[in-house]
């Protein structure tokens, strides 16, 4: 993402919010009109990477709010002296507020969710049966825009080896996020325009940082808290995916080992006690695919103990990009991928966010 300046690294922003109407039409989503019941200030956007629905937001309103089956867009407006910057934060589905009627004034809270709420609910109306040949995210893709919306995905060449059978009933999204785990990619995404993403997997550890928070005037500042947490109970430092296979084909297997000496989890760092942990999958595109699969699966469980939450001035990244911690007054170095993060709708524009540790291999 490229940007006109470098005010994201200047502390002292003023920031103003707007909070348009969008609506679908046949040529995309198009901004209709500015929501003038929403409260400027107060509201939160929440990211989670690890969630099927990645990004909700919480708006509060004054007065009547209705923008019928249109949808709800945020966007954000920068500056310091002459230099502005506006960025639009998310596209999102909005149910029913909750209103509190005081005397004449009317409150209330607008709860919103991102787009892929449309693919989670939708069902599978028959039972489908993908053969062996199928084009694992040719079909991801196909069922997406079942739903209405715009896909924009990376190409892939994988098939499935095995057949591959759902119920009736069964969630969109589940099975787009099975076939797409399935050809190696991650799970469904989507971005602030409303577009839907199926991107490759990238191994965090494999990724430069976006942005390096200090303690001093080299980076950008953050909050005087930071929670550097640990829970060591039975972390794995190696793990083993297995790939079934029909009973007259070969199946694979992957390893990753931890030998990180960064790292109190590692095969070193534990005296060489190795602590194993095997999974099983149906499908892998190859075996340098099943190779990236153990890679994220070590990494997931070993960052998921040792992570980092750390405030800081709102910086243009998404979660599962990479940052860098340098809390020089606490000797803390610490490199990972944000996986959630909390935007705070106020001037100073805050966010808290949730880091996971790297881990070499």
């Amino acid at each position: 993402m490229a940007w006109q300046s470098d005010m994201w690294l200047l502390p002292n922003r003023i920031t103003n919010f707007r909070y348009i109407r969008a609506r679908k039409t046949e040529q995309g989503i198009v901004n209709v009109e500015e929501i003038a019941a929403i409260e400027e200030t107060g509201g939160t956007i929440e990211y989670q990477d690890s969630t099927s629905l990645k990004v909700s937001a919480s708006l509060p309103f004054v007065g009547n709010f209705d923008v019928g089956n249109d949808y709800i867009r945020i966007y954000s407006s920068s500056s310091i002296g002459a230099t502005r910057e506006e960025v639009l934060h998310g596209t999102f589905l909005w149910s029913n507020p909750k209103t509190d009627y005081s005397g004449a004034v009317a409150r209330g809270t607008i709860e919103c969710y991102s787009l892929l709420l449309l693919v989670e609910q939708a069902k599978l109306r028959a039972p489908l049966s993908l053969p062996p040949g199928t084009a694992a995210v040719a079909k991801a893709r196909e069922l997406v825009e079942s739903c209405g919306l715009t896909v924009i995905s990376d190409t892939s060449t994988m098939v499935l080896s095995m057949p591959h059978n759902y119920r009736a009933g069964e969630s969109v999204l589940k099975v787009v996020n099975e076939l797409l785990t399935s050809a190696g990619f991650s799970l469904l995404n989507i971005n602030p325009a409303g577009e839907v993403l199926m991107t490759r997997y990238t191994d965090p550890a494999n990724r430069e940082p976006v942005l390096i928070l200090r303690d001093d005037k080299q980076g950008v500042f953050f909050g005087p808290e930071v929670k550097h947490t640990f829970d060591t109970f039975e972390v794995p430092n190696e793990v083993t995916v297995i790939c079934s296979a029909p009973d007259d084909v070969a199946g694979m297997s992957a390893t990753a080992i931890n030998n990180d000496p960064a790292s109190q989890f590692s095969v070193p760092s534990r005296g060489g006690q190795i602590i194993v942990h095997v999974e099983e999958v149906s499908e892998c595109e190859s075996q340098a695919a099943l190779q990236a699969m153990a890679n994220r699966i070590l990494s997931e469980k070993t960052g998921a103990v040792e992570s980092i939450d750390v405030t800081h001035p709102y910086y243009p990244y998404v979660p599962g990009d990479a940052i860098r911690l340098m809390y020089t007054r606490h000797g803390l170095d610490i490199a990972g991928a944000v996986t959630s993060q909390t935007l705070r709708l106020n001037r100073a524009m805050t966010c808290d966010v949730h880091v996971r540790r790297f881990i070499r291999m």
